[in-house]
């Protein structure tokens, strides 16, 4: 055996340890020779060649057409197989200037794959809106929820209190598409609560976020502090997003958080203690590493 395909098999295995759930689901690799591209050569990842900007602003590592060659023997392969779904690695945050990590050309790709093979294939690339750091953290997060046994993490997002009402909004916006991507690119590790405007009562920007949420986004439910400045949850004002939410049977997490009354030197010191004290009550000692 090569030792290509000693390190993958040594890979494979590792993942069936790792992932008990995912043993029965991991078949056989199927390794494809694609060093046809060196043939082209040209580029530092194929040649000797230094590794530099070139004229037309792309670095010497850049392979024409390497990924859109990939993603068409993988295409190829996923119909002999009878799949559905191919998984890529590209990432267009921080990608160097490769046209072919682009989501855009990922996108045109699946459309010509789809209509070459007449075929349904979806092309999921999870890595695309994150840099090398965050893809990083990623990767620390599935670890820690691995170690200490936790099968799904749910995830909920703070709406930011400065700013007007159309930033707020837009704020909102961006965490619950963002935390919906993760989730689907990692459907049986995340679930998502849905933020909303609430601060300063914006129950118009409120109401448009529950039906784009609920309806576009199929969130698990929304998030909710226990205080925005000096209005506490249950407040009446707040009536119109209650109404609807209790209207769709809707999950609400309510999250502590330090009064606006409370701004004080004593009463945030009985807050903190306050709030140290739930912590300790909530965490197992067993657990309480995976939490700080």
């Amino acid at each position: 055996m090569s030792k290509p395909a000693i390190a993958e098999s040594r890979v494979l295995e590792a993942l069936r340890g790792a992932f008990p759930h995912w043993r029965e689901r991991l078949g056989a690799d199927h390794v494809l020779s694609l060093d046809v591209l060196s043939q082209i050569g040209g580029s530092a990842l194929t040649d000797d060649v230094a590794i530099a900007m070139r004229a037309d602003g792309l670095p010497t590592t850049f392979v024409p057409g390497r990924n859109l060659v990939f993603l068409t023997f993988a295409a190829a392969l996923a119909y002999r197989r009878g799949l559905r779904a191919i998984v890529g690695g590209m990432c267009e945050t921080d990608y160097s200037g490769y046209p072919d990590c682009r989501d855009e050309t990922i996108q045109a790709m699946q459309t010509a794959l789809n209509l070459g093979m007449a075929h349904d294939f979806a092309l999921h690339t999870p890595l695309m809106w994150l840099d090398k750091a965050a893809t990083w953290a990623l990767a620390r997060d599935l670890e820690d929820m691995d170690r200490f046994g936790t099968e799904t993490a749910i995830l909920s997002g703070f709406v930011p209190t400065r700013g007007d009402v159309e930033t707020r909004r837009k704020a909102a916006r961006v965490l619950n598409d963002f935390a919906t991507k993760l989730r689907s690119d990692h459907p049986v590790r995340f679930g998502n609560l849905a933020a909303l405007p609430l601060r300063d009562f914006d129950n118009d920007g409120c109401l448009r976020e529950i039906e784009y949420a609920s309806d576009t986004l199929k969130v698990d439910g929304f998030f909710h502090m226990t205080s925005y400045g000096d209005a506490w949850a249950g407040d009446e004002r707040w009536a119109p997003v209650y109404q609807v939410l209790n209207r769709r049977k809707a999950i609400v997490h309510v999250h502590p958080q330090g009064p606006a009354c409370c701004s004080g030197r004593w009463c945030a010191s009985i807050a903190k203690r306050r709030c140290r004290a739930f912590r300790r009550i909530r965490r197992p000692p067993e657990n309480r590493a995976a939490y700080r």
